[in-house]
């Protein structure tokens, strides 16, 4: 997103998201997210919501409704020339121009089933309604999603994208990641049914008449961040980002500057070891990162979130002379062993 249209965009919106926002995490991705020191945007083709952003964004203007539509749209402007648009591309007009003459040659008893015979025909919308789709599938090949939740303390998320609650989540500076990517933070929103992102008469009125097909409402941007009301749970935000064409990966890994990365919450069944770990890669990249640990609420069913001392190895502790002392001893008599078996082999 360009400067000017990124800076607009953050003083326009209504809805600011939260100075914090979470991602939740196996351990496998949390190490790879710190030793990399990047995050990756996903294709919503591999999320385990088959509706995310995989919905027929032409839904009003596709199948048997659209069709109706453009039917009826078709035949007023073949019985009504006048109603063609200045603008219309000539190639379309000449050949609707022709049909329509054609049909008037013809004995009048025969011209109202020409008419209609050209009505269910309309190969030139068809492949007009065609190529549009095609467009809209390229673009939902290139879209790139990085998602967030306001909620660290999720039951159902930790089970679901934290390892059954092994994982990690890590909190991170909203405004910083804006910044860094040039892009707004935007909100999920939950629903019952599609969104309407088109202009319907505008659009089939496009189709029919050969002009530019007009923009999606809101450039698309309800496409990715719509989601069936059931998910409501997870309080989402989202980075929403589409890929140059020719690009053949589902994903595209963008760095993090270091002082991002403010929090970081250990799931309250992590391994011990691996939590070690974790949190001294974290640390590495961010000295000042606070650190939490989740655990079971002992009277009902909720997540605690409860604050850690940051985390410093412990050196190993020094061995203990008279253990020391007697490995030398050891060492010593097995040596005198060893020169009293070659004396006597001699």
């Amino acid at each position: 997103m360009a400067d000017e249209a990124f800076e607009a965009h953050i003083r326009a919106r209504s809805d600011n998201p939260p100075p914090i926002l979470y991602r939740y995490m196996t351990v496998k991705t949390a190490s790879a997210v710190l030793q990399s020191r990047k995050l990756r945007f996903h294709s919503p083709f591999n999320y385990n919501d088959p509706f995310d952003s995989q919905w027929d964004v032409l839904w009003p203007v596709s199948g048997e409704a659209g069709a109706s539509k453009t039917r009826i749209m078709l035949e007023q402007a073949c019985r009504d020339p006048t109603c063609w648009p200045p603008d219309m591309d000539p190639r379309a007009r000449k050949a609707l121009a022709n049909d329509l003459h054609r049909i008037s040659k013809l004995p009048k008893s025969h011209q109202e089933s020409e008419l209609q015979e050209l009505l269910e025909d309309s190969s030139a919308t068809k492949g007009s309604s065609l190529k549009e789709q095609q467009k809209i599938d390229d673009l939902r090949r290139r879209l790139r999603v990085l998602c967030f939740s306001t909620n660290e303390s999720s039951i159902l998320m930790w089970s679901h994208y934290a390892e059954n609650h092994r994982g990690v989540v890590m909190g991170f500076k909203t405004a910083a990641l804006e910044q860094e990517y040039r892009r707004p933070m935007e909100k999920v929103s939950y629903q019952q049914d599609f969104p309407n992102l088109v202009d319907e008469d505008a659009w089939l009125k496009a189709i029919i008449f050969g002009r530019e097909v007009p923009p999606l409402k809101d450039k698309g941007r309800g496409w990715a961040l719509t989601k069936f009301n059931h998910w409501e749970y997870e309080k989402e935000w989202r980075f929403v980002w589409v890929a140059t064409k020719g690009i053949e990966t589902y994903y595209d890994d963008f760095n993090f500057p270091g002082h991002s990365l403010v929090e970081l919450v250990l799931g309250c069944k992590i391994d011990d070891r691996k939590a070690r770990n974790i949190l001294l890669l974290a640390q590495k990249i961010q000295p000042e990162l606070v650190q939490y640990s989740m655990v079971m609420h002992p009277t009902k069913f909720e997540l605690q979130k409860i604050r850690l001392l940051p985390y410093h190895p412990q050196p190993r502790p020094a061995k203990k002379k008279a253990e020391q002392n007697t490995k030398i001893k050891r060492r010593k008599r097995a040596g005198i062993k060893r020169k009293r078996r070659r004396a006597s082999r001699r």
